[in-house]
This record gives structure tokens, sequence and C-alpha cells, in this order.
């Protein structure tokens, strides 16, 4: 249900008020609410770290590598 509203926001889906009356349904509107702020601040981390020129992949990708030696 959370991952189903987290998609359609991210893609921007038609699907996005049928996942949130879903979400409001089972959980109530305060938690649709804290749900959407949660989204609304990892979106807006992921803004701030590429307009900084930080990539997160990146960054993984050089932890995955073995040390040179």
């Amino acid at each position: 249900m959370l991952d189903a509203f987290v998609e359609a926001a991210v893609d921007r889906s038609a699907d996005l008020g049928v996942a949130r009356e879903k979400l409001s349904t089972v959980l109530g509107p305060p938690a649709v609410v804290d749900v959407a702020g949660v989204f609304a601040t990892f979106q807006r981390m992921d803004r701030l770290a590429d307009a900084a020129g930080l990539r997160a992949d990146e960054v993984a990708a050089a932890d995955l590598q073995p040390p040179v030696r």
C-alpha cells in the first residue's frame, strides 16, 4: 500500500488518487499527510544533492570497490 503510493507519486501516475484513497482508508488521513511529507523530504534531499553535484549512485559504487593497494 505504501509502495503503491510512492510509486504513483514518483511516476506522477494517474493512480496516485487511488493509492492515496486506499492509504487513507487503511491508515487514516493523518498517515497520508505523514507519508507525503516523508516522500517530499526525500525528493527534496535528492534534488539538493544533485544540485550540489553529489551523486549517491557514484558514492555507493565507490564504497563497493575494493581498496587499491
